[in-house]
């Protein structure tokens, strides 16, 4: 897969402390999983966005449902 280099800004005492534990080049794969898991998590607010844009609310039984099956 094609990467790119950005510059980002970061909390010093973040990087310091993963740092710690990461080891050579864990930042940038840690960096890069979390932005892989907020990007999928967003898709999935636009995916509920849609879908209640086109339905309505999902009811509230349908989440009761849904937090029976996979508890938080």
């Amino acid at each position: 897969m094609p990467v790119v280099k950005k510059s980002v800004t970061l909390d010093a005492e973040l990087v310091a402390e993963a740092q710690e534990y990461l080891g050579a080049g864990g930042l940038s794969r840690l960096v890069n999983e979390g932005l892989r898991q907020q990007v999928l998590v967003e898709r999935g607010r636009r995916a509920v966005a849609a879908f209640e844009g086109e339905h309505g609310a999902v009811p509230d039984e349908a989440l009761a449902d849904v937090d029976a099956q996979w508890p938080a």
